[in-house]
């Protein structure tokens, strides 16, 4: 067996320049020939120790036992990582940007080995990313931590050190907040759109996403066995799951009249989608704002917003509304994609019950120039005239002339009244 550290030299403009830091060489077991591992520190003693336990890992992984801890290269297990995302069928995009993000904080948080990864560095890491939103700050931190618990699961790592990092909390801080169309909006859209006014009305009335509807096959859509629906396949939708969309009149009359006669069931419905500058184009020619004066975006995944606002319009049960929008998750059916400013909310408070059961109407309180209620005021003041009536009519039991009924509660009590008034 073969321990020793020492540090490497080398020849500089002539002169031999000694390293800093120290490596260690080593050999254990088969081994045939000797292999150098960098320590990375400048004490002797330090880099002695490392490289003891580094041998002592060395056997423990040849002998088939487990080590937790030791220091393995980060690149070597993302290939293989990587590998298993793709064979179980993950999306080609999120497996490129999965491996993507891992290779960004790998190089910008300096983790070359699983023992260099702790929550420490990557918190350092993202408090300095300030153009980068929350959304994405959280897909980072969900990427680094399923390799990490892939690892772990493999027995590469004892345990997930980024796993007490909370996310970014997003609320209110979205860079890109996506609107609903309004009736008269898609109305103006389908008739100018020409061309596009079928895959514009299919996306409207299904809320199938973008690429669902670039993959949408013939075979998918049915159109001659009683009701109608699309069948979302499971290799094209996000969930991966398969579900049926029924159809509306409307737009089951618009899918027969662009079928062709002579299709078949592998050919796309929409062959040529266009792509976002054809899109904008249209919604100016509909006098549809891209940007509303909130600062909401109404791009073509507001037509999946919009799909969703419209069953909340319409009534729909939460729960088969968010069967409708394929969601794992009632948050975003009710809170994401439902459009709170088209909610009817004034018809909402209308079909509350009655507060009293009369139709006399409430009228607001009336107040003198002391801010007491007028109805009190005439209330006391009355019962002031009518105790100075007694008392008059108590001091005259003879009367030199009759006192009538409605003397008493005429002109002398509207004479009371009025000096009892305030002036002004």
């Amino acid at each position: 067996m073969i321990n020793t550290v020492y540090r490497p030299k080398r020849k500089i403009g002539g002169k031999t320049v000694t390293s800093r830091l120290y490596r260690g060489k080593y050999r254990v077991g088969d081994m045939a020939k000797p292999e150098y591992v960098s320590l990375g520190v400048t004490d002797k003693q330090v880099a002695q120790t490392k490289l003891n336990k580094f041998i002592q890992d060395k056997e423990k992984e040849l002998a088939g036992i487990p080590v937790y801890g030791k220091a393995i290269e980060l690149s070597e297990k993302l290939n293989g990582f990587i590998s298993n995302l793709e064979s179980l069928n993950k999306a080609k995009r999120y497996v490129v940007n999965t491996k993507n993000i891992i290779n960004t904080l790998m190089r910008e948080c300096n983790w070359k080995y699983t023992s260099d990864i702790n929550a420490e560095s990557f918190e350092g890491w993202r408090s300095k990313q300030t153009d980068k939103s929350g959304k994405t700050l959280n897909e980072y931190l969900g990427a680094i931590r399923n390799f990490l618990n892939w690892m772990n699961k493999r027995e590469i790592m004892s345990s997930n050190p980024l796993k007490c990092l909370e996310k970014v909390d997003t609320r209110g801080k979205e860079v890109k907040k996506r609107r609903a169309f309004t009736d008269e909006e898609i109305s103006r859209l389908l008739n100018i759109a020409g061309e596009r006014m079928p895959l514009y009305a299919t996306a409207v009335n299904t809320g199938l996403r973008r690429s669902e509807l670039e993959q949408l096959q013939w075979g998918d859509v049915h159109l001659d066995n009683g009701a109608c629906f699309i069948k979302a396949r499971a290799a094209t939708t996000k969930n991966k799951k398969d579900s049926q969309i029924p159809l509306s009149g409307d737009l089951e009359a618009i899918l027969r009249s662009i079928r062709p006669v002579n299709y078949k069931n592998s050919d796309l419905v929409f062959p040529k989608i266009h792509r976002m500058r054809e899109f904008i184009k249209d919604l100016k020619k509909a006098e549809i704002a891209y940007v509303d004066d909130r600062g909401h975006f109404a791009d073509f995944h507001s037509f999946r917003h919009t799909f969703g606002t419209n069953l909340a319009k319409a009534g729909v049960n939460p729960r088969e509304a968010m069967e409708l929008m394929r969601h794992s998750d009632l948050k975003l059916t009710t809170k994401v994609y439902t459009d709170v400013t088209q909610l009817n909310t004034r018809k909402a408070v209308e079909c509350l019950p009655k507060l009293a059961n009369h139709d006399a109407p409430i009228r607001a309180p009336i107040l003198d120039f002391r801010g007491r209620l007028v109805s009190q005021v005439v209330a006391a003041e009355k019962g002031k005239l009518d105790k100075k009536l007694a008392e008059f009519e108590a001091k005259s039991p003879e009367k030199s002339s009759p006192v009538t009924e409605s003397h008493k509660s005429g002109d002398w009590l509207r004479q009371q009244d009025s000096n009892l008034r305030p002036s002004g």
